[in-house]
C-alpha cells in the first residue's frame, strides 16, 4: 500500500493542505513547519544586515546586492501567497485578492533584478525606466489586492460610509504627503523625469494607504482579524520606508541602503506570518462577519485633525502659496466630514423609526 502522508500537488488547483510537499500532520492549525517561515524570513534578513554591516566589499557590489536581497524572499512570498490563494476554504473574491497580492510581490521582486542590473547595462536608461514600471504597477496591484480582501459592506449605506471614510484618509493622507514629501522633492527635482518620480511614488504610497485603511475600516472581529492586521502592517512598512528614505534626504549611502533593506525585508516577515495566520483560519471553522472593531473607525477622523494640524502649523511660520493649497484640502475634509455626519444621522433616524414600528407592533 503506497503512503499517502506525503502528497505533490499543482501551484494552482484547490486542495486542502497549505503545503507544497509537507507531512499532513503539521498542518493542523498553530503547526510548527508554518510557524517556521516567518522565523527562516527574519532569520535571513538578520544575516544579510549583518553581512552589510561587518563586509568591506564595493559600493558596486553593496549596490547589486542590495537590490538583489530582497529577491530569494520575494519569490519565496510570491509562491506562499499563491498557495494560500488556492485553498480550497477561500472564498473566489477573497482568491483573487491573495492571487493580486502574490503578482504584486512578484512585480517588486522584477523590478529589484531590473535596478540591480541597470548600471552594468548598455541600455541603463531602458532597464531603470522598467524597473519603475515594474515598481508603480506592484503598489498599484498590492492596492487592489487590499480592495478585494475587504468584506464587503452589507448594505449601499455602509458602502456610502466606506467611500466617505476612505476619502478623508486619502485626503488628510494626501495633504501630509504633498507638503512633507512631494514639495521638498519637487524643489530639488532637476529634470522632467525627476519631477515625475517626485509626484508617481508619493501617490502610489497614498493609493496603497488608502486601500489599506479601507480594509482596516472593515476588518472583522474574527479569525481573519490577524492576517488583516498584519497584511495592513505590512503595508505600512514599505509606506514608512519611501517616506523614511524621501524627507531626511540621508544622504549616505550605507545608511540609505540599511534603512531601504531593514525596511523591505520587515515587509516580508509582516508578510508570511500574514499568510501563516491565513492558513490557520482557512484550516479551521469558518466565522461569519462582524462589524469592525471600535477604534478602527476612528481612523479617518485621525487623518482629519493631522489635515487640520498641518495647516495651522504652516500658517503659523506664515502664509505662502503651501498654505493656500493646505487650505484648500482643509475645506474639501470639512465638506466630507459634514456629509458624513449627515449620512450617520440620517442612518440614526431611520434605525429609530425602524424601532418605534416595530414597538408599535408587539
Amino acid at each position: 500500500m503506497a503512503d499517502s502522508s506525503w502528497e505533490v500537488v499543482g501551484l494552482f488547483s484547490p486542495v486542502r493542505s497549505p503545503s507544497l510537499l509537507r507531512p499532513r500532520s503539521l498542518d493542523a492549525p498553530g503547526g510548527r513547519a508554518a510557524s517556521y517561515l516567518p522565523a527562516a524570513v527574519g532569520l535571513y534578513g538578520a544575516l544579510y544586515l549583518a553581512w552589510n554591516l561587518a563586509s568591506s566589499v564595493s559600493p558596486e557590489v553593496r549596490y547589486v546586492m542590495g537590490n538583489l536581497s530582497s529577491v530569494p524572499v520575494g519569490l519565496v512570498g510570491c509562491i506562499l501567497t499563491l498557495r494560500v490563494a488556492r485553498h480550497a476554504s477561500m472564498t473566489s473574491t477573497f482568491r483573487l485578492g491573495w492571487r493580486l497580492l502574490a503578482v504584486a510581490v512578484g512585480f517588486g521582486a522584477l523590478g529589484n533584478i531590473f535596478w540591480a542590473l541597470a548600471p552594468s547595462a548598455q541600455v541603463a536608461v531602458s532597464l531603470t525606466a522598467v524597473a519603475h514600471v515594474a515598481f508603480v504597477l506592484s503598489y498599484v496591484t498590492a492596492a487592489t489586492a487590499a480592495l478585494r480582501l475587504i468584506d464587503p459592506p452589507p448594505t449601499s449605506r455602509e458602502r456610502v460610509k466606506l467611500s466617505l471614510d476612505a476619502a478623508m484618509v486619502m485626503l488628510g493622507g494626501g495633504m501630509l504627503i504633498w507638503h512633507g514629501v512631494v514639495v521638498p522633492q519637487l524643489m530639488d527635482a532637476d529634470g522632467t523625469a525627476a519631477r515625475a518620480l517626485a509626484m508617481v511614488y508619493p501617490a502610489c504610497d497614498l493609493f496603497l494607504a488608502t486601500c489599506g485603511a479601507a480594509l482596516l475600516l472593515r476588518c472583522p472581529d474574527n479569525e481573519r482579524r490577524r492576517p488583516v492586521l498584519l497584511m495592513v502592517a505590512s503595508f505600512t512598512v514599505v509606506i514608512a520606508r519611501d517616506l523614511l528614505t524621501g524627507i531626511p534626504r540621508i544622504t549616505d549611502p550605507l545608511t540609505l541602503s540599511l534603512v531601504r533593506e531593514c525596511c523591505t525585508l520587515t515587509f516580508f516577515v509582516l508578510l508570511t506570518m500574514a499568510i501563516q495566520a491565513e492558513y490557520v483560519r482557512l484550516e479551521g471553522a469558518d466565522s461569519p462577519v462582524n462589524l469592525p472593531p471600535l477604534h478602527t473607525t476612528l481612523i479617518p477622523y485621525g487623518a482629519v485633525i493631522s489635515g487640520y494640524a498641518l495647516l495651522l502649523i504652516v500658517a503659523w511660520g506664515g502664509a505662502d502659496e503651501h498654505t493656500f493649497q493646505l487650505l484648500v484640502g482643509s475645506l474639501l475634509l470639512t465638506v466630507l466630514v459634514a456629509v458624513r455626519q449627515i449620512v450617520a444621522v440620517r442612518e440614526n433616524l431611520l434605525l429609530h423609526r425602524e424601532r418605534d414600528l416595530l414597538s408599535g407592533e408587539a
